[in-house]
């Protein structure tokens, strides 16, 4: 009789296992994002999907970084609007948008003629350089001008590698280590 309880325990426990399994298999997932199907798998756990972020994030059109200093990770999407990007480059002074390729980089450039000197200016100018930075050039540049008579003169370019303002922008680099990766050309003293 006791062989026969163990018996049927062990049969029960096995016929309960493989229902479990079976049902664990049952809730294979698949993630897709906007319609594309990601090539990892969800799991879902006690009502919770996980995905890999990075997976996720990605399909999503969005950056995924880490800077090991901070040990933190970001997640950076831009739904960049290149016409809306123009406006606002135009409501702080900027003018005459180009984007140039020479020798294999590329060159987001506008101009902007001097307000009220170059110290003052300053603020304007770098909110152009954060806007600059959605066109994805190698390079970011301002041409510094001013209007005398009926023309425009140039005073001076002020440009960066992208990825530094980049960092820059991401807290990766202080203001100080941006401070030596301006290439600034003109501006007489």
């Amino acid at each position: 009789m006791k062989k026969k309880i163990f018996l049927s325990t062990i049969i029960s426990l096995a016929l309960l296992l493989s229902v479990a399994a079976g049902s664990y298999a049952a809730t294979k997932m698949t993630l897709i994002v906007n319609g594309s199907v990601a090539k990892v798998d969800p799991i879902l756990i006690k009502g919770v999907t996980y995905v890999p972020l990075r997976a996720a994030a990605e399909l999503l059109g969005a950056e995924v970084g880490y800077t090991k200093k901070t040990n933190t990770v970001t997640v950076d999407s831009y739904s960049f609007n290149a016409a809306e990007t123009v406006l606002e480059i135009n409501e702080y002074g900027g003018q005459d948008l180009a984007i140039v390729e020479e020798a294999g980089e590329t060159t987001a450039g506008v101009s902007f003629t001097q307000i009220d000197g170059i110290e003052a200016d300053s603020a304007n100018i770098e909110m152009i350089f954060e806007l600059l930075v959605g066109f994805g050039a190698d390079y970011s540049m301002v041409i510094y001008e001013s209007y005398e008579g009926d023309e425009y003169v140039e005073i001076g370019t002020i440009s960066i590698l992208t990825n530094d303002y980049i960092d820059y922008l991401n807290g990766d680099i202080s203001e100080t280590e941006l401070s030596d990766k301006w290439i600034i050309t003109g501006f007489e003293e």
